[in-house]
């Protein structure tokens, strides 16, 4: 196999994806594009089929990040709805009953080993895949062992709550510095190279720039 099947399962949990080999050869096929770039530049060819022996990971790694975004989002509702239930219903049975976005799917993983006789602790550290997850899952645990606790969910939400609108913030002010860079790297950048270069017989300035800008928009969903 093209790609390393155990590296892109790792990934592929988070991201939510169970048919792994599947989705990767769905990608094979784009292995052969770089061919139609070597009369161009065969260090453009090269590079892009570098670029494209990652596209799978970069797929579900994209994945991941969105959802994990998503989770960060939700989260706080998450456990609004978790804390009205624990006031009716012991919380094994509450965490499957709450029906809320992509935080219950995860928790469906709970549900499932946990019918199964499993124990609690272990069945629920099988939903700790981010880190959000992990913070909640050890309130969860004390709740449980306990049986109260619930201050301990409220302070959590809080707690995420306010780190999802630091992170908006952030991610405001990156997108002004970004779209300077785009700009510069899609436009500037080629249009000074190729008139530096003409005299020369032209330039591939124009591949250079799309291939510059795909990078760097890569990159932005790397800080995203």
């Amino acid at each position: 196999m093209i790609y390393d099947l155990n590296s892109l399962n790792k990934i592929a949990v988070k991201a939510g994806i169970k048919d792994v080999e599947r989705l990767s050869k769905k990608f094979i096929p784009t292995l052969f594009l770089p061919v139609f770039l070597i009369n161009i530049n065969l260090l453009l060819a090269f590079l892009f089929l570098i670029l494209l022996l990652r596209l799978p990971y970069l797929y579900l790694w994209y994945l991941s990040k969105q959802r994990h975004k998503k989770i960060r989002q939700q989260l706080p509702l998450f456990i609004s709805s978790l804390k009205w239930m624990l006031s009716i219903h012991p919380i094994q049975k509450a965490l499957c009953i709450v029906k809320f976005g992509e935080v219950s799917k995860i928790f469906k993983i709970f549900c499932v080993n946990y019918n199964k006789g499993e124990d609690f602790q272990k069945a629920i550290k099988k939903c700790a895949i981010f880190p959000e997850l992990e913070e909640l899952i050890k309130r969860l645990i004390v709740i449980y062992n306990t049986g109260s606790g619930e201050e301990l969910l409220n302070l959590y939400a809080d707690k995420v709550s306010s780190e999802n609108l630091t992170r908006a913030r952030k991610l405001s002010a990156r997108m002004e510095i970004f779209a300077v860079a785009y700009t510069t790297v899609a436009a500037i950048i080629p249009a000074m190279y190729s008139g530096l270069t003409m005299n020369a017989g032209g330039s591939n300035a124009i591949y250079l720039g799309a291939l510059a800008s795909l990078l760097l928009v890569i990159l932005w969903k790397v800080v995203e």
